[in-house]
């Protein structure tokens, strides 16, 4: 597996170079190019000067490298640069404020972004001699409690909803890419709480972040490294009104546990984007920078269906839930003729939407199809997910409690949970589990 340099250039000035063989490559991000030779297109900066953000060193390095390292997963093919067309090896320059602190913490990022996306990632830093940054002031006048992604998905939906039922003002933070869909959804979410709670119970930041695709640079279409960018946006919104202010990552157990449904699933079908373990590495690095921002996913232990069941304003839900999409790939619908930002059916997350719904006697409007109603050839992609879930059900209605335990660990390590935590998240996963087979068994 031959490495693959990527060099990061926040400015004009930046003159740094590699000399490399013929065997190597590499690739260059310019932060600052606005041409037709950039290789991301954002509008991070901008906002952030727009609303008068500032940021400690720390965070804005982070940012930077949030930025750098979705870039990166996007523009290198794991099915051409990837050992078995997946695991790539990446080799980092990133320029920095503070190189002597982030050189000081390369194990704890390299480790947990290697968990995240499955790569081996190598961080090298210099110093960024960057003459724009404004010292760290945070203002918080309309007196924000908390900052709280806001994907345009179910879970992050309920978890704004219970936020803004404490009635304190509540910072949402959004990522969406070029092709409208996701920001249409995250913009009709926001204009119905607008409507409901008024438009000073909260304060959106909606941010655009979109890898280009350029000639000679390959396309990957997976996007593990999405979630450590979004985690760096929301992060950066909560540090700018202070350090007191704690990041909420909205997402059910049964998804961030993501124990892989069978033993061919522990690559490619296994993400880890909300995982207990990255996350908790995710805070050991924020710490070790100076960074009292926490992050906080205080759903762990619920099941999707249990995260409707207990929303702190369910009518308001069950009034605006279908705006939301769950779906792996929701564009695909627009292949097939059909309308886009659809949900497909029968991916592991609408799977688990739709049993989540049918424990509590909703449903969505429309799927592309029904794996209730539409037979899927056991011989086409499609019927993989729904053919893995209940070679799951029957596994695990076979385990002890003591199995359980060892089965939900081989997504990653829990044992800094602790035994208590541990229990829960057994429990949580058998009811996850549950559901879907009551769903699939029309039970």
């Amino acid at each position: 597996m031959n490495a693959t340099h990527i060099i990061l250039k926040t400015h004009t000035e930046d003159n740094f170079s590699l000399d490399l063989g013929n065997v190597e490559k590499a690739i260059t991000i310019n932060l600052h190019a606005l041409d037709a030779e950039t290789l991301v297109a954002e509008k991070v900066f901008e906002l952030l000067k727009t609303n008068q953000v500032t940021l400690s060193t720390a965070m804005w390095d982070l940012l930077k490298i949030g930025l750098f390292v979705y870039t990166t997963d996007q523009l290198v093919s794991r099915r051409h640069q990837g050992y078995l067309s997946w695991s790539r090896h990446f080799i980092c320059h990133v320029p920095v404020l503070k190189p002597e602190l982030w050189a000081g913490n390369k194990p704890i990022i390299e480790k947990m972004l290697s968990f995240l996306t499955g790569d081996f990632w190598e961080f090298n830093f210099r110093k960024d001699n960057l003459n724009v940054y404004k010292p760290y002031s945070p203002k918080n006048p309309l007196q924000i409690t908390n900052a709280c992604l806001l994907s345009g998905g179910l879970d992050s939906f309920i978890g704004a909803i219970d936020l803004l039922e404490t009635k304190e003002k509540i910072a949402f933070v959004s990522h969406y890419k070029r092709g409208g869909a996701e920001s249409k959804t995250q913009n009709e979410i926001v204009t119905a709480f607008e409507t409901s709670y008024g438009k000073n119970s909260f304060k959106h930041f909606q941010f655009y972040v979109q890898p280009m695709h350029r000639k000679g640079i390959e396309k990957e279409n997976s996007s593990r490294g999405r979630s450590f960018l979004f985690i760096c946006l929301g992060l950066a919104v909560a540090h700018s009104f202070g350090e007191n202010v704690p990041l909420i990552i909205p997402e059910n157990g049964f998804i961030s546990l993501n124990v892989p449904l069978t033993s061919t699933r522990l690559g490619s079908n296994s993400t880890r984007t909300t995982h207990p373990f990255y996350l908790n590495t995710f805070q050991e690095l924020l710490t070790e920078l100076g960074i009292l921002n926490t992050l906080d996913n205080p759903y762990l232990y619920c099941t999707k269906g249990e995260m409707i069941n207990n929303c702190k304003n369910l009518n308001f839900f069950k009034e605006h839930f279908q705006k939301t999409v769950s779906c792996s790939h929701p564009d695909v619908m627009r292949l097939e003729g059909d309308k886009p930002n659809q949900h497909c059916g029968y991916c592991v997350p609408c799977l688990i939407r739709r049993a989540a719904l049918t424990k509590n006697g909703l449903r969505d409007a429309y799927y592309f199809k029904d794996v209730l109603q539409d037979a899927i050839p056991a011989n086409q992609k499609r019927s993989s997910d729904l053919r893995a879930f209940k070679l799951a059900i029957q596994e695990t209605n076979s385990m002890n409690q003591r199995q359980l335990l060892f089965h939900i660990l081989r997504s990653g390590p829990l044992s800094f949970l602790g035994q208590s935590s541990l229990e829960k998240c057994v429990s949580m996963y058998q009811n996850g589990i549950g559901e879907v087979a009551s769903f699939i068994n029309n039970t």
